[in-house]
C-alpha cells in the first residue's frame, strides 16, 4: 500500500510513474495539504483514475505536519500502518508529519538539497519504483564498521593513543595506528607496545593501558558522524536493507560515545569488540553479527575503512567495499568498491 501527498504528482513525469506502481498492483491514495478543490484538478489532469481515496485538509479540518491528519487516511487505505508508505517532499510537514502518525516516509528531493536530512530520499516518482523493490539478494544486510565509516573518531583515537604511550616514550603516528583500525583495544596496546618497544606486554599491561585509552577517548572525541551517513543510514533501512554494527570497540565505549548521538536504534544487531575472542582481521565478529540477522555470508554487505575489516569481510565470505576515509585507496585494495566518501557510496549501493 502506498499513501502520498499531493504534490509530488503535480510534477512532471507523473504518468509513467503512477501506471508502473498501478501494474505493480500498488494501491495508492492522496493526502494532501489542498483546498477543496483537488479532486477536480487531478481529474483535469487525468489523474484521479490512479488514486483509490483523497484525503484533503481543507475537507478534514486538519493539516500536516498534525499527525490527526493520517487518521482518515490509514482508516481510508484499510491496511495497519505498517503497511503504509508515506511520499511527501517537504520536510518537516511530510516527514515529521508521518513520523509522528506512526508512519514509514520517503521524502522526494528533487534538486538535492537534502542531503542531510535524516530520512530516507528520492529525487523523483520513477525513483519510488526502484525504492519499493526488495534488496538485491547480496546485501539483503549492511554491517558498517562504527570509527572511521559510522563515527569521524579516528583522529581522536589517535590523540587518545598518543596520550596513553607518550609516557612510554612512543611517539604514535597516523601511519602507525590507522591501518589497525578495527582491532580491539587490548590486542592493539599489546601490538603497539611491543613493536615501539620492543619487549613482551602483558596482559595486565595491555588492559591498563587500554583502559587508560579509553578514558582519554572520551575525552578527547567531540560527536561527529562521517559526513552523510546517517542520512544514508535512513536511506538503507527505508529500502528494506537490515543493518548491523561491527566494532573492535568495547561496549562501554558505544555506550559512552555513540548511544547519546541517536543512531543506535537503526542497527538491528549490533556486535563489540568485547562480544567476540577474536578482533579483525578474524571474521568472527562479521560471522557473529550474520548470525544474529539470521542471514548467510553471502546476503551481507560490509562497508569499511581499514584494511584488517576488510580481510574479515572477505574471510566471513562477504562482499566488502571501503571508503577513503582514513587511508588512500591503495590501502583498501582488497575491497570490491572503493569510494572516495559517503555521497559516492550512496550513488552506488543505491542503485
Amino acid at each position: 500500500m502506498l499513501l502520498a501527498t499531493g504534490n509530488p504528482y503535480l510534477h512532471a513525469p507523473a504518468d509513467p510513474a503512477l501506471e508502473a506502481l498501478r501494474e505493480l498492483g500498488m494501491p495508492m491514495g492522496i493526502l494532501s495539504n489542498f483546498g477543496t478543490g483537488l479532486e477536480e484538478l487531478l481529474r483535469d489532469r487525468g489523474l484521479r483514475g490512479y488514486f483509490d481515496f483523497l484525503v484533503v485538509s481543507a475537507l478534514v479540518g486538519v493539516a500536516k505536519p498534525d499527525p490527526a491528519i493520517f487518521d482518515p487516511a490509514v482508516a481510508a487505505a484499510g491496511q495497519p500502518r505498517s503497511r503504509l508508505l508515506y511520499v511527501g517532499d517537504h520536510f518537516g510537514d511530510d516527514v515529521g508529519g508521518a513520523r509522528a502518525a506512526g508512519l514509514d516516509v520517503v521524502l522526494i528531493d528533487r534538486a538535492d538539497r537534502h542531503g542531510d536530512k535524516p530520512c530516507p530520499r528520492i529525487h523523483s516518482l520513477l525513483d519510488l519504483l526502484r525504492y519499493i523493490r526488495p534488496p538485491a539478494a547480496d546485501r539483503r544486510a549492511v554491517i558498517l564498521d562504527m570509527d572511521g565509516v559510522v563515527l569521524d573518531s579516528m583522529p581522536a583515537h589517535l590523540r587518545s593513543w598518543q596520550r596513553t604511550l607518550a609516557p612510554l616514550g612512543i611517539r604514535l603516528t597516523a601511519a602507525d595506528l590507522y591501518p589497525l583500525e578495527g582491532m580491539p583495544t587490548e590486542p592493539t596496546a599489546q601490538l603497539l607496545t611491543e613493536r615501539f618497544l620492543g619487549q613482551v606486554c602483558s596482559d595486565d599491561e595491555a588492559h591498563r593501558l587500554a583502559e587508560t585509552k579509553r578514558a582519554f577517548f572520551v575525552e578527547e572525541f567531540k560527536p561527529a558522524f562521517v559526513p552523510g551517513i546517517v542520512p544514508l543510514l535512513h536511506d538503507l533501512r527505508g529500502r528494506g536493507h537490515r543493518l548491523a554494527l561491527a566494532t573492535g570497540s568495547a561496549a562501554v565505549v558505544l555506550d559512552q560515545v555513540l548511544a547519546p548521538l541517536g543512531v543506535l536504534e537503526l542497527f538491528e544487531v549490533v556486535v563489540t569488540g568485547n562480544q567476540v575472542s577474536r578482533g579483525k582481521p578474524n571474521p568472527e565478529s562479521y560471522q557473529l553479527a550474520a548470525a544474529r540477522l539470521g542471514l548467510v555470508p553471502g546476503e551481507c554487505l560490509v562497508v569499511e575503512n581499514a584494511p584488517l575489516g576488510i580481510q574479515a569481510a572477505k574471510a566471513a565470505g562477504m562482499g566488502c567495499v571501503a571508503m577513503e576515509t582514513s587511508l588512500p585507496a591503495e590501502q583498501l585494495a582488497e575491497a570490491n568498491q572503493v569510494f572516495p566518501d559517503v555521497k559516492a557510496l550512496r550513488g552506488w549501493i543505491l542503485t
